[in-house]
């Protein structure tokens, strides 16, 4: 089961410096996702993971303006994420884009698709360490 205090932890092993803790997106997802205590951290990840940001399940990422907030404050972070996604995939940046299912129509639709895409890898990512303990 994973708990806040676990996510917590792994937090402070992942940015040992409080300021870039404070500033990380997995910070935003950790809050994110341990804010209801009725629904439990391990299973909003696993709805991220398995359902995608596009089906609602993160609430703060559902209208565009949100999305595109989201996107301006986390920029560097979500390329980040993105450039070690295509480097562990071989995809060039253009296969990446395309792997969309939709269409993007205008900017802040790329914005909507890369906000979603970072925080579902990072959901993700989260799973994937808490799996291997």
């Amino acid at each position: 089961m994973i708990t806040k205090t676990k996510l917590k932890k792994y937090l402070i092993e992942l940015f040992p410096n409080e300021y870039d803790r404070k500033k990380a997106l997995e910070n935003w997802l950790i809050r994110c996702v341990s804010q209801d205590r009725y629904y439990p951290p391990s299973s909003k990840l696993k709805d991220i993971t398995e359902h995608g940001c596009s089906s609602g399940c993160v609430g703060e990422l559902i209208y565009t303006y949100d999305c595109r907030r989201f996107y301006d404050h986390f920029e560097k972070q979500i390329w980040d994420v993105i450039e070690e996604f295509r480097d562990n995939t071989g995809q060039t940046l253009g296969q990446f884009i395309d792997s969309f299912r939709d269409q993007i129509e205008n900017e802040d639709t790329l914005k909507t698709y890369l906000a979603w895409f970072a925080i579902e890898e990072t959901a993700f990512k989260i799973l994937n360490h808490f799996e291997e303990d």
